[in-house]
């Protein structure tokens, strides 16, 4: 099936991880389908109100046959996040491009308790923060006509250590194609053919000594860099957390 597809969402989409080029998993999902057109309009850093407000204007204007949104990962670090503002933005997203005729690809996110290095409460934060999401996301757009969900967590790649990049926050070259995989098996219930395979990664995976190597050059500058605005956020999140786990547990009978 010749199509338009357009890409919407954050850093994940828009290749962060990946080796070669076209990167990231909409662009291979793209390519095995065989899509006449492929625009991604995803932004490092976006968030959901990022997407329909901006990326989703542009993705409807392109009148795409397939589109394809991941978002929410961002917005589970901050202090203002709310579940249901995000489904919402989702919501907005997915309503607009049905009404242009577009088929849309929503991914989940995957469960950062299973991924994510640091200290196990910040881990369970952001967990119960992805959980949250992808509830209210399904609330939403469940069983609309024409829009498939994409769940990472039901694949038993997703948490394995090759799935994930030298950050331990964005998909591997390998965990790219896997998600394409998972979205392109997906689409087929509405009807979406595979026209070539999903092409393997164009050079090596990092060894275990390179990993090392990055996490040391890069890894610990950028960390400390971003301690600077995320980190303080995060505690507050973390804290806020745990008193309201308290206030919970004190108030049951």
């Amino acid at each position: 099936m010749a199509a338009t597809v357009v890409a919407l969402g954050d850093s994940v989409t828009v290749g962060v991880g990946d080796i070669g080029v076209p990167a990231g998993w909409a662009a291979h999902l793209s390519f095995a389908l065989g899509a006449a057109e492929f625009t991604n309009v995803a932004r490092l850093g976006a968030r959901a109100r990022d997407v329909s407000g901006i990326q989703a204007a542009v993705a409807i204007g392109r009148r795409p046959q397939l589109a394809t949104l991941l978002v929410g990962g961002n917005d589970v670090l901050r202090g203002d996040f709310s579940a249901q503002d995000v489904a919402s933005h989702v919501d907005q997203t997915v309503a607009g491009l049905r009404r242009v005729g577009a088929d849309v690809a929503v991914v989940l996110l995957h469960d950062p308790r299973l991924t994510l290095p640091g200290p196990r409460l910040i881990r369970e934060v952001l967990g119960e923060r992805a959980a949250a999401v992808n509830d209210a996301i399904r609330a939403r757009v469940a069983g609309e006509p024409r829009v498939a969900l994409i769940d990472p967590q039901r694949s038993d790649f997703t948490p394995k250590r090759q799935a994930w990049s030298i950050d331990r926050l964005h998909p591997s070259a390998a965990g790219h194609r896997a998600l394409a995989a998972m979205a392109l098996e997906a689409l087929t219930d509405l009807g979406w053919r595979a026209q070539h395979p999903i092409s393997p990664p164009s050079g090596p995976q990092p060894s275990g000594w390179h990993r090392a190597w990055w996490l040391t050059r890069y890894g610990t500058p950028w960390f400390a860099k971003r301690s600077r605005d995320l980190l303080p956020e995060l505690a507050w999140v973390c804290w806020e957390h745990r008193r309201r786990r308290r206030l919970t547990a004190c108030a049951s009978p």
